[in-house]
């Protein structure tokens, strides 16, 4: 069994939901990340917003005075560190979100994202591992 903690990026940028919008924008962008957690001042997960949240402001044709908590995602998925990068791996494959959060009592300990499984593949692969031999193809 691989446990999520050990291909997590831990420490992860987050932002609060009064993060203006912008910021959050520039901090993706400037990062090449697909999503940030959004948490509270005691770091407890409330939500995440992503690339996708963002293009809704497309449209829009002021983003002066928006906050991340106007556009961002409420209902997510996370996993905590003990947790088996199998089930990570699966809930990337069904789902169209890019990383999850990693949360321990609430708090966010850590993110996985698609690149970080990619990494381990190929990681595990090196070593003439695959990461669940028995697992059918899909």
């Amino acid at each position: 069994v691989h446990l999520v903690k050990s291909i997590m990026t831990s420490e992860p940028i987050t932002v609060t939901e009064n993060t203006p919008v912008h910021e959050a924008m520039r901090i993706i962008v400037d990062n090449a990340i697909a999503g940030l957690p959004v948490v509270d001042e005691k770091g407890v997960l409330l939500g995440m917003i992503t690339e996708k949240d963002m293009l809704q402001l497309m449209y829009r044709s002021n983003l002066g005075g928006m906050a991340v908590a106007d556009i961002m995602t409420h209902d997510i998925v996370i996993f905590v560190p003990d947790d088996d990068v199998n089930l990570v791996c699966q809930c990337l494959m069904e789902h169209t979100f890019k990383r999850v959060p990693i949360t321990s009592e609430g708090r966010v300990v850590g993110v996985v994202s698609r690149r970080d499984i990619i990494r381990f593949i190929m990681d595990l692969a090196a070593w003439g591992e695959s990461i669940n031999p028995n697992a059918p193809m899909i």
